[in-house]
């Protein structure tokens, strides 16, 4: 079967990559449209009636579950996610499936193998079931690590040794403790929005692990310089647009002394 496809992303670049690649498998993808939020993932369902959707979960204004909530009757789903701590069982039952970004050739082909088995479409009442078991089991596995690629080898970087993450032109680092550089695929907007509350957004191409300052100084037009207590003393300025994220962390570290740098 030659399935009529559905992309619903956020992130163009994410939509190019999944178009790119399900391209290769012509037999078995006809890509029919994207839709970059939930809104609009609705109407295109409604317009163009596909057999199968690739939905990302995390999506400003209406993210893929509370879409799936939305829908009365649900094509076929293949949950796109950057998002390691949805990588659930559940997503194995109900002719649904699951992609880590960024998709794998190798996994796709998988999931294609499930595709050809699967032989009805997802109803509702199901949906509601794998939402369900989703909020029991995401709310006890908080996010501990991320995961890198590095050539054919995937590593596990804990976050308590993550000092700060950097945006480049083209890649996100990752700076541990120890001065150790990681390259990650993942945006700083979809870092942002998965990690741990310590880790708060200082400028446009700066996270930091809270945990690792070690004094702040004020800066002119309202910015900071923040020096860290990794091997490298490292001192980050933030930017202009940022005071508020940190005028914030600075009141709940006030409100709730030595919850936002245990490690002192």
């Amino acid at each position: 079967m030659r399935y009529k496809t559905l992309i619903i992303d956020d992130e163009p670049p994410a939509r190019r990559r999944l178009t790119d690649l399900l391209a290769t498998f012509p037999d078995d993808f006809e890509i029919i449209g994207e839709a970059e939020n939930g809104t609009e993932g609705l109407a295109k369902i409604r317009e163009l009636n596909p057999d199968l959707i690739f939905l990302d979960i995390q999506m400003p204004g209406l993210s893929g579950f509370e879409m799936l909530h939305l829908m009365d009757k649900a094509p076929i789903i293949v949950f796109c996610t950057a998002y390691d701590q949805y990588a659930l069982q559940a997503f194995e039952t109900n002719g649904m499936d699951y992609l880590i970004k960024p998709v794998r050739r190798e996994r796709l082909e998988q999931c294609i193998g499930k595709l050809h088995q699967i032989q009805k479409k997802t109803e509702p009442l199901q949906i509601q079931v794998l939402l369900q078991k989703l909020s029991a089991l995401t709310e006890k596995k908080p996010l501990t690590s991320l995961t890198i690629r590095r050539g054919n080898k995937m590593l596990f970087v804990k976050l308590s040794e993550v000092a700060y993450m950097e945006a480049s032109d083209k890649c996100v680092s990752l700076f541990t403790d120890k001065g150790t550089e990681f390259i990650t695929d993942y945006s700083l907007v979809q870092l942002e929005e998965k990690l741990p509350a310590h880790f708060l957004r200082i400028h446009r191409s700066t996270l930091i692990n809270t945990r690792f300052i070690a004094e702040m100084e004020r800066y002119f037009n309202g910015r900071y310089v923040i020096t860290l207590k990794d091997d490298r003393h490292t001192r980050l300025t933030s930017g202009r647009n940022y005071q508020g994220n940190i005028k914030e962390w600075m009141d709940d570290a006030h409100a709730h002394p030595g919850a936002q740098n245990p490690m002192e």
